[in-house]
């Protein structure tokens, strides 16, 4: 499960389920009031956030896999662009891409960082959906160590 703020009048909490589900929870209502079902093909919803300045949020999304752990029982990836007119968007990820566990929109809202399992970040420039650039987690904490210890 996941959650997150709806950004504009913080009145809407988005809920990102394990059957595929997105459930919007308003506040002052005290209900639901829109639930979104997901691809069949990605049942589980592992990440959910919105945008601070556009009216859009992006679920990350997984298939079944077949392990016993908890990360080999997560599938492949699908992220998608949901606008306030509830029409999707998914963003290129590649072929076969591993689970997306985490996200995150920088402080204004217009490039996209999604975190993957096998260590690999990517970076998308939400505006346009083209995948700005990919790094490996392991080689970013290499040049850190190597920063820290040159102080």
């Amino acid at each position: 499960m996941s959650l997150d703020w709806e950004c504009k009048s913080y009145q809407l909490l988005l809920i990102g389920t394990a059957d595929g589900g997105i459930k919007a929870w308003n506040v002052d209502a005290k209900r639901v009031v829109c639930d979104l079902n997901m691809s069949e093909e990605f049942p589980s919803v592992l990440d959910i956030k919105c945008s601070l300045v556009e009216p859009i949020f992006v679920s990350a999304a997984a298939s079944k896999g077949h392990g016993s752990s908890h990360l080999d029982s997560l599938g492949f990836a699908s992220l998608t662009v949901e606008h306030e007119d509830m029409e999707g968007y998914v963003l290129p990820l590649g072929k076969d891409p591993p689970a997306i566990t985490s996200l995150s929109f920088n402080h204004n809202g217009k490039i996209l960082a999604a975190a993957a399992t096998d260590g690999m970040i990517h970076m998308f420039d939400i505006l346009t959906y083209i995948l700005g650039r990919s790094l490996y987690l392991h080689l970013m904490q290499k040049k850190i160590k190597s920063s820290l210890a040159k102080l």
